[in-house]
């Protein structure tokens, strides 16, 4: 009677060596997807900016200023979330301290937000400046409390998931 041969190994459990983990992949897609919408809105600001040179002067400058850097930090987090995507550790900790940064800014916008705005216009009769409050802005509330969320998500999923990064 023949030998048989031995039967094969058991199946590995868990996943495959230098398979990326689904909560990876969310968050280096949320990266990216908040990093083109950033440097979308910079480069808004820097062509409003430019083009409203003329009427308000100086401040066009600062506009400008202000969109550039907006790109960079959207440049900055969708190669952050290339690089997770690569698994790549030190990416991990940018992507992390650029989604705090994000979640920052969206806060103090959504803050920001709920003070409302102010409308001044010119009483023709009086010919004195009458202002009125216009209420919370409540697309700059839900746009803020989407972009915080997002950044929050995106940093919770990349500090949990640290060990996805360990080669």
């Amino acid at each position: 009677m023949a030998q048989q041969p031995p039967p094969p190994p058991p199946p590995a459990y868990g996943r495959p060596a230098g398979a990326r983990p689904a909560p990876v992949t969310t968050s280096a897609v949320l990266l990216i997807v908040l990093g083109s919408l950033y440097a979308l809105f910079g480069v808004l600001i820097v062509v409003g900016g430019g083009a409203l040179a003329d009427f308000i002067g100086g401040f066009a400058g600062v506009a400008i200023a202000l969109g550039l850097v907006v790109v960079a930090f959207g440049v900055l987090d969708i190669v952050a979330g290339v690089k997770v995507l690569g698994l790549s550790s030190g990416w991990r900790i940018g992507g992390i301290v650029l989604s705090a940064i994000g979640a920052l800014f969206a806060l103090i916008g959504t803050i920001g937000s709920f003070s409302g705005q102010e409308t001044a216009t010119l009483d023709p009769e009086t010919f004195q400046v009458v202002t009125e409050s216009a209420g919370p802005n409540i697309g700059g509330i839900i746009f803020g409390l989407l972009f915080l969320a997002a950044n929050v998500i995106a940093l919770v999923l990349l500090a949990r998931n640290g060990r996805a990064f360990v080669r």
